[in-house]
């Protein structure tokens, strides 16, 4: 489609060879007025530079929702580091006692069975 306005468009103007030179008349007088406007801007303001951020501030969200899409949107972003896989425990691990003494238990089961008459 758009081939097609190319087309009619370059046989139009072999026909009417003056619009093509009225039309390239135009584009050379809005280019020259662009130029006369950045001319002006560079007076006044000058080689202005874009400022760089002087610190990455942490975005704040305005609702859970937001931080909910933008922990969405970040999620193949951040991949997980083996080391924070294998983290070592905090705390030492307890030592397991051994078992316990049934002694007293059978001490205690033998005297009761012993007063019951």
């Amino acid at each position: 489609i758009y081939n097609k306005y190319i087309i009619i468009l370059h046989i139009f103007f072999l026909f009417f060879p003056a619009l093509s030179l009225i039309m390239d008349a135009a584009k050379q007088q809005a280019l020259e007025i662009e130029r006369e406007q950045e001319k002006q801007l560079m007076a006044k303001y000058g080689g202005l530079k874009p400022k760089k951020k002087l610190l990455p501030k942490d975005h704040k969200f305005f609702d859970s929702a937001d931080w909910a899409l933008n922990k969405e949107a970040n999620k193949g972003d951040k991949a997980v580091s083996p080391e924070s896989e294998t983290l070592p425990p905090r705390l030492e691990p307890i030592q397991a006692t051994g078992a316990r003494r049934a002694t007293h238990l059978d001490t205690a089961d033998k005297v009761a069975s012993s007063t019951v008459i």
